[in-house]
Formats: C-alpha cells, sequence, structure tokens
C-alpha cells in the first residue's frame, strides 16, 4: 500500500510548506494541527490528493480500507470519497467480501467520466494520447511533421483529432501534459516556449490557451519518463532514485537524467537539476558540449559503441535496434574484439553509475533510453562492475535495473504528471 504522503506533486507541497512557514500563529499544537486550524480548506485538499492515489493504486477499496492507508477516520474517509464521487473522479463499485458482518461498499476511480492528455513531441514527429484516471490507455493519434513544421500546430491538430475520434468533449479533459526534448533546442522554439526556460516556469501562459481550455503542463522528456517510472514502473513505492537515459547523441539524446528525493521530482533551485550527462568520467576523454572533456555525455553515449563496431570491426548499423542485434549476435559467436568494446562501454557507464550511488545514496538507478536493447548482457555486467567501485558501506545496497516502460514512457509520464496535479486543478476550476 503506498504510504499517506507518496506521489503528492511537489507543487502541491511546497504550496503547503510556505503556508505553513507564513502562519504567524504562535502554538504548541503540532504542525499539522496549526495548519488545519489555518486552512481548513488545504487540509481537505491534501485528504483529497491522498484518497485518490490510493484508488488509483487499487482494484477497489472500501472505506475502512482507505481510513488505514491515509490515517483518515472512517468518516473522515467517507466524507473524501463522496467528495471524489461528486467531481465524478471516484464511483462506487459494488459490495466486498463479508468478514463476518455487513458487506462493505467498495469505491474505484470512475474510469469513463474524467480523462487526461498526453503528447508527446519529437523534432519529426508528435504523438498524443487519451488516459484514463488509472493510466491505461484509451487512445493514440499521432503524425510526422516536416523539419521546421509548425509543432504547436501539429499539436493542437492532434489533440483536436484525438477528442473528436474519442467522442469526448474539452470538459472531460482533467489536463494535458505535454512531454518536450532537452535537444535540439528549436524543438521548444517551434512549440513557442522560450529556450533555455526551465519548464516549470513556461506553465503559467501556454501557447494552446487560445484553442483548448484544459490546463496544459510542459514537462521535459526526462522527468516525464522519471515520472512514468514512479507511476508504472521500477520507482514505483520508491521514495529515493535515479533515471538516466542512454541513447544516441547523433540523435541529440546522448546522456540524461533525473532525480527522485523523498517521492518528489527534485528540479533544484533553478530547475535544472539532473544533468547527469556533465558528470565528468574520463576528463582525458573528448571535448563536450558543456565546454569541459570527458563527460558522461561525451564518452559514453552509443555512438562510440556504434562507431567502434564499424570503423574498427566493419560491422555497419542504420540504427540503434541494429546496433544492439549486431553486438548480441557477435558476443554469442565469441568475437573477442566486440567483446572487447562492450566490455571498455559497459566500464564507463558503471564508472558513471558507481559515481552517482556514491554521492546520491539512492535506492535504486533505473536506465533506460536505447541502451536497454541490449538488456540483461548489458545490465549483468554492469552490475558486476559497479560493486567494487562503490565505498564499502554502499557496495550492493543500491538495486540497479533497466527500464520495461520503452518508448511509451515520455508520452505516459507526461499524462501521469497531470494525474499528480489532478486534484489541484480540480479546485481550481
Amino acid at each position: 500500500m503506498i504510504s499517506p504522503l507518496t506521489d503528492l506533486s511537489a507543487a502541491f507541497m511546497i504550496s503547503l510548506i510556505e503556508r505553513a512557514a507564513k502562519s504567524t500563529m504562535k502554538s504548541n499544537l503540532p504542525f499539522y494541527r496549526q495548519i488545519a486550524l489555518r486552512d481548513s480548506r488545504l487540509i481537505r485538499q491534501l485528504n483529497q490528493q491522498q484518497v485518490f492515489h490510493q484508488l488509483q493504486g487499487s482494484n477497489g477499496l472500501s472505506l475502512s480500507d482507505i481510513a488505514r492507508a491515509t490515517n483518515l477516520s472512517v468518516s473522515g474517509a467517507k466524507s473524501v470519497v463522496h467528495d471524489l464521487i461528486d467531481c465524478r473522479f471516484a464511483a462506487e463499485m459494488g459490495e466486498g467480501s463479508s468478514t463476518g458482518g455487513r458487506r462493505p461498499r467498495l469505491y474505484s476511480l470512475d474510469l469513463a467520466s474524467k480523462y487526461v492528455i498526453g503528447v508527446d513531441v519529437r523534432a519529426d514527429a508528435t504523438r498524443v494520447g487519451l488516459f484514463r484516471l488509472d493510466g491505461s490507455s484509451v487512445a493514440e493519434h499521432g503524425s510526422r511533421t516536416d523539419e521546421g513544421a509548425d509543432l504547436l500546430e501539429a499539436v493542437r491538430r492532434d489533440i483536436q483529432g484525438l477528442l473528436e475520434e474519442s467522442e469526448l468533449t474539452e470538459d472531460r479533459i482533467i489536463g494535458i501534459g505535454i512531454s518536450v526534448p532537452q535537444s535540439p533546442s528549436s524543438v521548444r522554439t517551434r512549440m513557442g516556449l522560450p529556450d533555455g526556460t526551465p519548464l516549470s516556469e513556461s506553465n503559467q501562459t501556454t501557447a494552446l490557451d487560445d484553442v483548448l481550455s484544459s490546463r496544459i503542463f510542459y514537462v521535459d522528456e526526462t522527468s516525464a519518463r522519471l515520472v512514468a517510472e514512479m507511476a508504472y514502473g521500477s520507482l514505483r513505492e520508491k521514495a529515493n532514485g535515479v533515471f538516466v537515459e542512454i541513447g544516441l547523441n547523433e540523435k541529440g539524446e546522448g546522456v540524461r537524467g533525473s532525480l527522485l528525493c523523498t517521492n518528489l521530482v527534485f528540479q533544484g533551485q533553478h530547475g535544472l537539476a539532473g544533468e547527469l550527462g556533465h558528470i565528468v568520467v574520463d576528463p582525458s576523454g573528448p571535448p563536450c558540449v558543456c565546454g569541459r572533456r570527458g563527460c558522461w555525455h561525451a564518452v559514453g553515449d552509443l555512438s562510440h559503441l556504434r562507431h567502434g563496431l564499424a570503423e574498427d570491426r566493419g560491422i555497419e548499423t542504420r540504427n540503434t535496434e541494429e546496433l544492439a542485434a549486431a553486438v548480441l549476435r557477435e558476443l554469442r559467436r565469441g568475437n573477442e574484439s566486440v567483446r572487447t568494446l562492450f566490455a571498455c562501454f559497459v566500464e564507463l557507464q558503471a564508472r558513471a553509475v558507481a559515481l552517482l550511488v556514491d554521492i546520491l545514496d539512492p535506492e535504486i538507478v533505473v536506465i533506460g533510453g536505447e541502451v536497454a536493447r541490449f538488456g540483461e548482457c548489458f545490465l549483468n555486467e554492469l552490475r558486476l562492475l559497479i560493486g567494487p567501485r562503490t565505498n564499502e558501506p554502499k557496495q550492493g545496497k543500491t538495486s540497479i535495473e533497466l527500464s520495461r516502460l520503452g518508448d511509451k514512457g515520455s508520452i505516459r509520464g507526461a499524462a501521469a504528471y497531470v494525474m499528480q496535479h489532478a486534484i489541484e486543478l480540480r479546485m481550481r476550476a
């Protein structure tokens, strides 16, 4: 069962703390009692958020189940559940099994009334998806875009097409989450977003508001994937973790990361935390786009493995799918030259991940991106190499896993980001 404070949105928790800090009350009452006296509406919002996320992770809960999970009284849980039913976020689903007395009523999310939309924006394509409140997909619509085309118009067109196809009106949509890549920077420009500005600061004014009345959230692609891992993947029910993507520099991907700190996406003072690709792992390595030498982004992305396979071994590959297939095939054949090349590649990843483990002491490190195509062969060797490179007290205590969400992580994460703010949006309506 998810703990009471798990999965609350960062913005909501920050507002909670700020209001408490501004309180001028001089009282010996506990922290939450002071807030309750000061702002009962805020506490009600907190309780609704807790109950909503408990229902998200279940197949049906009784009022007693909800009360135990959220530390509310049964009558308090009943009041909150009825609030969620009134706004069509929850519904009664029948009766549960009896334990000797009256059969309890069970409650779940209302999966037929309210929806969220997730959008994945790339330089050459857009993809939109309609999701129920439990994260399950209803429909998906995508389109290719020419270089320099108006991405904003493509997103607008795709969203409207999705709504028409699903026969839904905008009042059924809680909000829209849009995943935007860090690079190339032209993508942000084509979306009408200021380059170099943290996306959280762009959420106040959106270029789609003139057509779509739903609240829109722009999310950095890597953060969206982290949120997806929190909701549906290896970071589910984890309090502290690291998500790292390893791809091809040639595609503008390279190495990127995002941090989970005490159940929240850690964005840093200026919204720019998670630049894991610029950890220096080889001071004598090639120059990086940031101006330094030997960054993880510059030496550890898949392009080095691809070039080594082509130039030194004469094996050409057109994409990462072919690259992974070729490397795994040669390893099975016992090709020592390719084994050496692959071992060097994994060793660089182990060096960087070990630094993260030593500095952050995370519960888990999840590795995604194109490198996940190498599967257990990559993961098993990486785990073996990380252990000896971490400080002895930390050895073996951090789990290292590959992402299981594939290329759907960003669109699912964008939608999940909206769900984290669902109650907040409902209170503003």
